[in-house]
């Protein structure tokens, strides 16, 4: 059961309720997931199984794309509809013609203010944490990149949007930040996640699918696109985990035999590599 499953995460259940079905479902005990989504988001959850619970910190996370969907005249606590409302507002109309100029004004390099609802720690505890004793954490801006944003007005309550992001944008702080260039109060009301990295939320499977055995489990390679594998066939050399020489430009290689990925090597010096996990 070293495996990767792709799952389509439903509304109204968190990313710790879908790990504990396939638990059931599989009969393990060892399994996380690549990206928490929240309970009311929906869209891909990279799932390993067993020993690929290993993979967790090789895994490209830079990049995530995200549907969304934001309402205007109204702005909440948490930064979506799922929150309190703080403020309401008259909705000034946006003009349609101008609102590429306004995606385009957010690629690049983008700095947002971490919502309260989030996981980020002060002095040991969650923001989400203080958040629910209704303590208000002052927080520094945070550095994000924006790769691509699309934005289409669907009437003159909501826009929908998607966007290709850095690991750690806040998608509901997006609206929020949106609405400000528009000149209107914004919360976001949907949020799917369409892909992590190569990995597209079209390859993944619904609860439904994998109770019902209807799913195929993914090549760990394909999560693993951007590592170097290097075929060795001394395996004892690698069980043991003793430093190996390789003739290799990159710094940290995938060590496989008869396609099975053994381990995971670092460059200590010039051609002597050294395991830094084993994965067998």
């Amino acid at each position: 059961m070293n495996k990767i499953l792709l799952v389509d995460k439903p509304t109204d259940i968190t990313s710790f309720g879908v790990i504990a079905r396939l638990k059931r479902k599989f009969n393990i005990k060892k399994i996380g997931h690549a990206g928490t989504l929240d309970p009311n988001a929906t869209g891909l959850l990279i799932v390993m199984i067993d020993k690929a619970t290993k993979l967790l910190p090789y895994i490209n996370e830079k990049t995530k794309t995200y549907s969304f969907r934001l309402r205007l005249g109204i702005q909440t606590t948490t930064g979506d509809i799922w929150g309190d409302v703080k403020e309401q507002g008259v909705i000034n109309a946006v003009d349609h013609s101008n609102i590429n100029e306004i995606a385009n004004s957010f690629i690049g390099e983008y700095q947002q203010l971490p919502p309260m609802v989030s996981a980020i720690k002060h002095r040991g505890k969650k923001l989400y944490e203080y958040a629910r004793e209704n303590i208000e954490i002052h927080r520094e801006l945070r550095n994000t990149y924006i790769y691509e944003l699309n934005l289409k007005i669907e009437n003159e309550q909501e826009i929908s949007g998607r966007v290709v992001c850095s690991k750690g944008t806040y998608v509901r702080t997006l609206c929020e930040d949106i609405g400000k260039r528009i000149d209107n109060l914004a919360t976001m009301i949907a949020l799917n996640r369409d892909a992590i990295g190569n990995i597209s939320v079209d390859e993944a499977f619904t609860l439904d699918q994998i109770e019902n055995d209807e799913f195929d489990f993914i090549n760990i390679r394909k999560v693993l696109k951007d590592q170097v594998f290097v075929e060795y066939n001394n395996t004892d050399d690698i069980y043991n985990g003793r430093d190996i020489k390789l003739n290799e430009t990159s710094d940290r290689v995938f060590i496989t035999n008869s396609d099975q990925i053994l381990a995971v090597y670092e460059r200590v010096v010039d051609k002597r590599y050294h395991c830094e996990r084993g994965l067998w």
